[in-house]
């Protein structure tokens, strides 16, 4: 029952899964801006994802099917080593889908 020392591992792996939220909030937030009545359509990127990552090896998905769900890219840790560039590349998606999502509210506002 001594295992606190693995607690601050496994809090950075959690922490680790962050930037492929940030695609999924990114993308409801490109759909609200500019497509308001697909926004509930969002949630289809939470339902693949689940599905590929959970499901993916029992369902026998392939590889490019594997690859459209945003947590495909995430170090898988403490097993993998750590690795920036997905993770910032995650980032770098998600910012560009929410200033997306900005622009198209801020344009559907202005026309309103």
């Amino acid at each position: 029952m001594n295992d606190s020392g693995y607690l601050p591992d496994l809090i950075i792996a959690g922490l680790n899964f962050v930037p492929a939220l940030w695609v999924g909030i990114g993308l409801a937030a490109a759909l609200i801006g500019w497509f308001p009545r697909a926004a509930a359509s969002s949630w289809l990127i939470t339902i693949y994802s689940f599905i590929a990552v959970y499901l993916g090896g029992i369902l026998q998905l392939p590889e490019w099917m594997m690859r459209l769900s945003p947590f495909h890219f995430v170090p898988r840790l403490p097993a993998d080593a750590f690795e920036w560039p997905p993770l910032l590349g995650l980032t770098a998606v998600a910012l560009l889908l929410a200033i997306a999502g900005w622009s198209g509210f801020r344009q559907r506002d202005l026309n309103g």
